[in-house]
């Protein structure tokens, strides 16, 4: 497509506008015009990490500079670049780390891949563990049968 404004150059720039009657205007325009029309084309990937996690993190507690002690990172350096310094960042951070993670992820647990030569012990820990969260819902509900055969259920497992 060319541009909409030059007509001579190829559009690689698409500008969305709303008007104030509430309808959409799409003009396609190359750098050149984009730059005078007053679009910016320069960004950094660590910048627009950072501002997209800065955005959906929340605040430390009032009064309480969060750093890490291992490499130094503070908890607003981190919000601008986006990136974490060490290991020991996540269980720093991770009263303000565990919101986000749950909503870029889906949730806190890993559930990708695992590699093949453990992914039968993972897979058996796995299982392990909701047996032991189905075990606790039954005793709450005092369902005491389900209890039992579901605390039998884990001794065998534990016992393989």
């Amino acid at each position: 497509m060319v541009c909409q404004v030059c007509n001579k150059k190829k559009a690689t720039v698409r500008v969305n506008e709303i008007q104030q009657d509430g309808s959409h205007k799409q003009i396609h325009l190359c750098d050149e015009c984009a730059k005078q029309y007053g679009v910016s084309l320069k960004f950094s990937f660590n910048e627009l990490l950072g501002n997209l996690i800065g955005s959906q993190l929340g605040e430390p507690k009032k009064g309480s500079k969060l750093k890490c002690p291992n490499c130094g990172l503070a908890y607003d350096e981190f919000k601008n670049v986006g990136r974490l310094g060490c290991a020991k960042d996540y269980e720093v951070f991770k009263r303000n780390l565990d919101p986000l993670l749950e909503k870029i992820q889906s949730g806190l647990q890993h559930v990708g891949k695992v590699p093949a030569n453990i992914g039968e012990r993972v897979h058996r820990q796995q299982e392990l563990n909701r047996l032991m969260r189905e075990l606790e819902v039954a005793v709450s509900r005092e369902e005491y049968e389900k209890a039992a055969e579901l605390r039998d259920a884990i001794h065998k497992m534990r016992e393989e």
